[in-house]
């Protein structure tokens, strides 16, 4: 899969005139929405890398389950907002 590496975040912006809310990379801004939305934009990089995670050691005869589990956790955190 192809998408813009690197950290994705939410930023509080007042330059576009629906939205005060944007999802920011390295690239520039990607999405203006609204906070919950950009919450969850900002964390598909983490959620899609933890899932392929997930995926190959559950696969690989299930011995990283902690490692997996703390992983998503992290993920589904900033999806909501409660990033560590």
């Amino acid at each position: 899969m192809n998408y813009t590496k690197g950290e994705w975040k939410v930023v509080k912006t007042g330059s576009f005139k629906s939205a005060h809310w944007a999802v920011q990379t390295q690239n520039g801004i990607i999405a203006a929405t609204s906070l919950t939305n950009a919450q969850l934009i900002s964390a598909a990089p983490d959620m899609y890398e933890a899932l392929k995670l997930a995926i190959e050691k559950l696969n690989n005869e299930g011995r990283a389950y902690e490692r997996t589990i703390w992983v998503c956790e992290e993920a589904l955190a900033k999806a909501e907002g409660k990033e560590k």
